[in-house]
């Protein structure tokens, strides 16, 4: 799809491998040189429900609203081939709001989740479900894809906004598992009002590392950056900034809780000041 301006409202623009197929998906790939807004339960994806793998989904606009829709790329089936990557470039402002989502997830038992990308010079995510997700579902191969989320100027998140990776699988042999990572770089960064930059393991798998880079400010406020882990180890939390932090009512944690647990992860944290309330 090429337009100067384009809005998705309450259709699906999906390519799929059926049940049953040994091919992949296609790929999805718009280009708006103006404004694109993803609107009303709006679905831009690809998924596989057979062996072969899912497309790309690619999309490049001037700015991009997603509101309360998604943009996505599945391995659906038992036994899938992998999600495909999703890449979002866009020149202005990215947000995702009312439930506005960017992911990408497997179910299957051999394929794993795709990569998500994003750069824009502003990214917004606004809504306890809004936001950005990889993940690997209970009972799959365990493979959830890496998140990067740059931002020329900033990066804010609010009212529950979140940038997750989850894994709930458990694996015979965990150690085969990539370990993933969520990367978040802007000049600023804010989260606010239960704002949350998190991984999570549910089974025996090393949980995500994730990773913030900003040269101005991080600030924080009634809000979390969180690793945890159930069996696996738990993922690192590295902080590297430029003129400072600021923690008002906020958190920045690694923990391990299972039994038979794996090592908590390690934080590491560089600014010029750091502010904390």
């Amino acid at each position: 799809i090429s337009a100067l301006n384009l809005t998705l409202s309450g259709v699906d623009v999906v390519s799929d491998a059926k049940p049953g197929s040994t091919g992949a998906a296609g790929r999805v790939s718009i280009e708006v040189r103006g404004d694109m807004s993803v609107v009303n339960n709006t679905r831009v994806a690809t998924d596989t429900f057979g062996t072969g793998d899912a497309g790309s989904v690619q999309v490049r606009a001037g700015t991009l609203l997603i509101d309360p829709s998604e943009i996505s790329s599945n391995s659906r089936g038992t036994n899938s081939g992998n999600a495909g990557s999703v890449v979002l470039n866009v020149d202005r402002n990215l947000s995702l709001i009312a439930g506005g989502r960017v992911s990408s997830s497997t179910q299957s038992r051999v394929g794993g989740a795709g990569s998500i990308s994003i750069f824009a010079k502003s990214v917004d995510v606004d809504g306890a479900t809004s936001g950005v997700f990889a993940a690997a579902a209970t009972g799959s191969s365990g493979q959830p894809g890496n998140v990067a989320v740059t931002a020329v100027d900033s990066i804010s998140l609010a009212n529950g906004g979140t940038l997750n990776i989850g894994n709930g699988a458990t694996v015979v042999n965990p150690a085969s598992i990539q370990t993933t990572s969520l990367a978040v770089t802007a000049s600023s960064i804010s989260l606010s009002s239960g704002a949350q930059i998190t991984s999570a393991s549910l089974g025996n798998i090393a949980a995500s590392d994730i990773s913030l880079v900003f040269s101005d400010l991080l600030r924080m406020r009634n809000a979390a950056i969180s690793t945890t882990a159930q069996e696996g180890d738990g993922g690192a939390v590295s902080i590297q900034g430029g003129r400072g932090i600021l923690l008002d009512r906020s958190q920045i944690t690694t923990s391990v809780l299972g039994a038979n647990n794996g090592n908590g992860g390690n934080i590491a944290i560089r600014a010029s000041a750091l502010a904390s309330n």
